[in-house]
């Protein structure tokens, strides 16, 4: 029996990137995701591992490094 394909793990989370702080100090964030729709029989489809670490980091258009959260 072969085994069945599920979504890859990737498209379950999302990077906040830091804007800016508004006229109280609070942190404004943007939510981005990787908008992935893959399928795979294992966790990630082969390298979007990669992308998740990538995206936390900030390497995507020289934006400053996020928080990776996950749902």
């Amino acid at each position: 029996m072969a085994t069945p394909e599920k979504p890859c793990a990737c498209g379950s989370y999302e990077v906040l990137i830091p804007q800016h702080t508004n006229d109280h100090g609070d942190a404004i964030w943007r939510r981005e995701s990787t908008d992935c729709s893959g399928t795979t029989k294992s966790t990630y489809t082969p390298g979007h591992d990669a992308v998740l670490k990538k995206a936390a980091r900030g390497s995507r258009g020289g934006r400053p490094p996020g928080a990776l959260v996950g749902w």
